[in-house]
């Protein structure tokens, strides 16, 4: 949990299903957050470049979220 806080995303390496990697950021509509957005990805697509891009994307639909929060009140 301490990583994910530092990093601002969550990762789940095959834990839950074999061959799967999923990244996840939460979505702060309440708090503490009850929701979350997240990317699952063949583990084989998986390169050293393809965390970074994929957290990268999650951030920026985050922005988004957090752009249009006042729709979720």
């Amino acid at each position: 949990m301490a990583q994910t806080r530092v990093r601002g995303y969550a990762v789940d390496r095959e834990e839950n299903t074999d061959g799967i990697v999923c990244f996840a950021i939460a979505v702060p509509l309440a708090d503490p957050p009850a929701d979350a957005i997240s990317i699952s990805v063949p583990a084989a697509r998986i390169g050293p470049e393809s965390e970074e891009r994929i957290a990268s994307a999650l951030s920026r639909a985050m922005d988004q979220l957090r752009a249009a929060r006042s729709m979720f009140s």
